[in-house]
């Protein structure tokens, strides 16, 4: 089974009427630092028993997800990040995320570059620690610093995702606000 997420630049704020988890404004220092990498490879065969990093496995679909050696990127702050289920579009669960603009460019120069290369070359994996967070691909360069990344999250993983890029945890029991 093929899962697409897809990583994309957003309009900015709209009329929504979608759920969301809350999210400060300005600057938030990440509790982990996050990389950005280029996909350089994809099998849908588990990483083999032992596998050295920089092999990743995919929780979604338990293949193995070998990012690119060079080219990437890290992210310690982030502007805002939420969580939203985006009924207007269609998209479902999807985690909004702005950049600071220190690393905006740099996210557009990562994104053009992946976004010019063919499956699952244009894939961006987003790595915490050893850890495969997302791997969306990129159908444009993303310039302006802000970011949709979307496809196939449930709730759940939507909410984990914004918190590791700055959100705020929500309260046990909550529900994301509607605006």
């Amino acid at each position: 089974m093929a899962l697409a997420v897809a990583l994309a630049g957003c309009a900015g704020d709209d009329d929504r009427d979608d759920a969301r988890t809350p999210t400060p404004k300005g600057p938030v220092a990440l509790a982990h630092p996050l990389r950005f990498v280029p996909v350089e490879a994809v099998s849908a065969e588990p990483c083999p028993p032992g596998a050295a990093p920089p092999a990743l496995t995919d929780d979604r679909t338990g293949g193995c997800l070998t990012p690119g050696e060079a080219g990437g990127m890290t992210v310690v702050r982030t502007e805002h990040a939420e969580a939203i289920n985006d009924v207007t579009n269609g998209n479902g669960w999807t985690v909004r995320v702005t950049l600071v603009d220190e690393d905006a460019q740099r996210f557009a120069d990562l994104t053009a570059k992946a976004a010019r290369n063919p499956p699952p070359r244009n894939q961006i994996a987003i790595v915490q620690g050893d850890r495969l967070l997302s791997a969306p691909q990129v159908v444009s360069a993303i310039t302006g610093g802000e970011v949709d990344i979307s496809g196939g999250s449930t709730r759940e993983q939507a909410e984990e995702l914004a918190r590791a890029l700055g959100a705020p945890a929500q309260p046990s029991g909550g529900s994301p606000s509607r605006s």
